[in-house]
This record gives structure tokens, C-alpha cells and sequence, in this order.
């Protein structure tokens, strides 16, 4: 996902190409997912870089409503794609919000 490079070369990197172009976050997005249950559209999950998964699922599960039967399928799907250091939500994440809801990914 880094592509080798160290976070300060990274952002030496991102630095030159969002002065080419408009830049909306300056965090990668390591996954995401729309999340659909019995053929509803619940929402999407997104990580961030440097983002532990299970805090996201913990927290992804709550503002839904959902039960906790829901976060370890999401919990195992997350971690066979990137690295879980807990299975366990060890901190409370503060995402900011727009108006409509939607994540600023800064």
C-alpha cells in the first residue's frame, strides 16, 4: 500500500501532485466497502490510513444500529486484506462530519 516508500517521502510526494490537482484528503484510503444487509444499503465503510480496523468496525456498528453479531464478519473480511494489530476497540474515533453526514477525509 505504501509502495516502499517512508511516510515523509509519501508526503514530499503528495505534496507535488495536489499542486497539479485538487486534493480532497491527504490520508490514502486502504478499503472500503458498501455494506449491504438483506439487500439494503446500510453505508459505506471506509479505513483511512493509519486507521486500526477494529475501531472502524466497533464504530461502524454503532452509529447503524446494528448488533455485534455483525462486526466479526466485517472484522475477518477487513483483516484479510490489511493488518489488524486488535480484535478488540481499545479507543473511541472521532471522524468529522458534514452537515449531510458524510465523512470529511482529510
Amino acid at each position: 500500500m505504501t509502495h516502499g516508500l517512508k511516510s515523509d517521502e509519501r508526503s514530499v510526494l503528495q505534496k507535488k501532485v495536489c499542486a497539479l490537482t485538487d486534493c480532497t484528503r491527504s490520508k490514502a484510503i486502504v478499503w472500503r466497502k458498501n455494506i449491504i444487509i438483506a439487500g439494503k444499503t446500510i453505508g459505506e465503510f471506509v479505513l483511512l490510513e493509519g486507521e486500526e480496523p477494529v475501531d472502524l468496525v466497533h464504530q461502524f456498528i454503532e452509529k447503524h444500529n446494528l448488533t455485534i453479531r455483525f462486526k466479526q464478519p466485517l472484522l475477518i473480511e477487513v483483516c484479510e486484506i490489511v493488518v489488524c494489530s486488535r480484535q478488540e476497540p481499545g479507543k473511541m474515533l472521532v471522524r468529522k462530519l458534514d452537515c449531510s453526514g458524510q465523512i470529511f477525509l482529510d
